[in-house]
């Protein structure tokens, strides 16, 4: 049995996510990207871009951070959105031979309602991709420090945070603070 997940993540890369088994009956999934088609890729899903075993995408809990497919290609990145899509389908049961799961919600938010909310308030939305940068040396090898996406509303007097694991915060704006950077800014 195969199941399918197609995806559009952030930045707007289109990918199917193929979970299926092995001949030992492990669970396996392995990653297309669906611009890429022609005779050296898989007529159906694309060009493969990586696998891996079911357990090691769906055991913990922290899906926050997305997940990188391919070090040396940044395309090949899922956002935390977009991960997070991937282990609700790996987790979901099996609704026939095929599922399919069009992107992220119909706003592009990670709360629809309160980017439904905040928006009619007035609020300027903003999607800010999870960042990944690699603090390692030549002896320790790579440590990738990541910083999961969120989406930003700001206000006259706020802002408000939405990640896509869940989580709102909201803060107050420094206007004085934001006036000095952009003075700086201006003048460099």
């Amino acid at each position: 049995m195969t199941n399918t997940l197609k995806i559009t993540t952030a930045r707007g890369i289109p990918f199917n996510v193929v979970a299926h088994q092995d001949d030992k009956g492990h669970w396996l999934v392995d990653f297309y990207d669906d611009r890429f088609h022609g005779p050296h890729f898989h007529p159906e899903f694309g060009q493969f871009v990586s696998s891996y075993y079911a357990d090691t995408l769906t055991n913990g809990d922290d899906a926050r951070y997305g997940l990188c497919l391919c070090g040396h290609e940044s395309d090949w990145t899922l956002d935390a959105a977009s991960f997070a899509r991937v282990r609700a389908f790996l987790n979901a049961p099996a609704e026939g031979p095929v599922i399919e799961r069009q992107g992220s919600s119909p706003l592009g938010a990670f709360n629809v309602a309160l980017h439904q909310h905040l928006t009619r308030l007035g609020y300027r939305h903003r999607r800010v991709d999870a960042q990944f940068e690699d603090r390692g040396n030549g002896e320790s090898g790579p440590m990738i420090s990541t910083f999961p996406a969120y989406d930003e509303y700001k206000s006259f007097d706020e802002y408000v945070f939405a990640t896509a694991e869940g989580r709102i915060e909201v803060e107050p704006r420094d206007q004085h603070f934001e006036a000095w950077v952009d003075q700086q800014l201006g003048a460099a």
